[in-house]
């Protein structure tokens, strides 16, 4: 997805590359340069050559250059070879360190993704598909007991009443015929249009030709699904491969269930 920043999970805040101010001073000695290209023949004032002397100084002691500082009184042609000859130089260096600090990057951010996708694999996939994060922290809650009413807080004493809630909630229902009105009753009741005979084939095998028709009609291109295995790959295995899988979709289909792995 080009051109879409994707979060991976805590990344880090990313620090100010080396080759930023190798570059910083690399203008510098550049315009020293320029300056003594429109200044040849003519006279150094002090602080200018203070100026200069210092810019040299510093890159001397920054990068382990060995750049003569400025001594003549004015701008000589031999200032200027020097100034281009130091300039090639660090500008060489400026290059090397930028591919290597891009290469530093590159590995950082793989290794990033690997551990995304190891450890926070739902969070990558949220962030690649754009799904909103909504999420309720239940930390409390308001229970009455005997007309009295109760905030309970603890962590524990919560998680024991959620859980309690929603057994009461979700328990499976007893219904009692005997006390249900007509309209109940009526829901209740099996319908009519639907042919029962319909269900009389779901626990049978899958047979070849029900397989094959239903490969047949499979979109080449659809994304696998958690066994990773798409439908090209599975067109195009033998016979006996095909029985496997077959009998894989049937066990699938009778214990309602589909395997991670």
């Amino acid at each position: 997805m080009l051109g879409k920043k994707i979060s991976v999970g805590n990344t880090k805040a990313s620090k100010l590359r080396e080759s930023n101010i190798l570059k910083k001073d690399l203008r510098k000695l550049g315009s020293i340069s320029q300056i003594c290209t429109k200044n040849i023949g003519l006279q150094i004032d002090n602080l200018e050559r203070d100026r200069v002397n210092t810019i040299i100084a510093n890159i001397n002691s920054a990068y382990e250059t060995d750049i003569e500082y400025i001594t003549e009184e004015v701008w000589t042609e031999e200032n200027l070879v020097m100034f281009k000859l130091w300039w090639k130089i660090l500008n060489a260096k400026l290059m090397q360190k930028r591919r290597k600090e891009d290469l530093e990057e590159i590995n950082s951010a793989v290794n990033q993704r690997c551990e995304a996708i190891q450890g926070e694999l739902k969070h990558m996939l949220s962030s690649l598909l754009e799904r909103s994060s909504k999420r309720i922290i239940l930390d409390r809650i308001v229970k009455e007991d005997n007309f009295n009413t109760i905030l309970i807080n603890k962590e524990n004493e919560v998680l024991e009443e959620v859980r309690i809630h929603f057994e009461s909630q979700f328990r499976k229902r007893k219904s009692q015929e005997d006390h249900m009105s007509s309209k109940w009753k009526n829901i209740y009741s099996p319908i009519q249009e639907i042919d029962s005979e319909i269900y009389n084939d779901l626990d049978t095998n899958i047979s070849e030709e029900e397989w094959t028709e239903a490969l047949k009609n499979t979109k080449p291109k659809s994304a696998p699904g958690l066994s990773g295995i798409s439908y090209p790959l599975i067109k195009k295995v033998g016979s006996l491969t095909q029985k496997v899988f077959r009998h894989l979709a049937h066990l699938c289909i009778q214990d309602g269930e589909i395997p991670l792995k």
